[in-house]
């Protein structure tokens, strides 16, 4: 659906593993950030009145993708055209795609650390673990 190519996925998927492993459920920031993206505040709230308003459950996994979707392309296009343009779909690629995704769609404390462990998560574990479903 997003376009993105191999090693922009594992860079997704690295930060979607640490942030809610992988849980549609998960709570953090006592309380106040949510799910597989962990959506903090307004973000958590922007993704309930979002799903309401699609008539969708925001506690589900599908309606979850679906609002990532959303976000980049309405909230975080520039997000969007990068990972789809300027990531090569190499195992460094991977790497530049957590780490980059971090820093500008997560947005965590301390986000350049956290988006070099990201990084290293995608390109070092995720982009192997996926490989033979890409067939690499």
């Amino acid at each position: 659906e997003l376009g993105f190519n191999y090693a922009a996925a594992c860079g997704v998927i690295a930060n979607i593993a640490v942030e809610s492993r992988f849980d549609p459920a998960a709570v953090g920031d006592y309380g106040t950030s949510y799910g597989l993206c962990q959506w903090h505040n307004k973000r958590y709230d922007t993704l309930i009145s979002w799903s309401e308003a699609n008539s969708m459950d925001y506690t589900q996994l599908e309606t979850q993708l679906w609002y990532i979707k959303y976000e980049l392309e309405n909230n975080f296009s520039y997000v969007n055209k990068r990972m789809i343009k300027n990531i090569v779909d190499t195992r460094r690629g991977a790497y530049s795609a957590g780490n980059y995704w971090c820093i500008n769609y997560q947005r965590p404390v301390d986000k350049l650390r956290r988006g070099d462990v990201r990084g290293e998560l995608a390109r070092n574990l995720y982009w192997y673990d996926l490989a033979p479903l890409a067939g690499r």
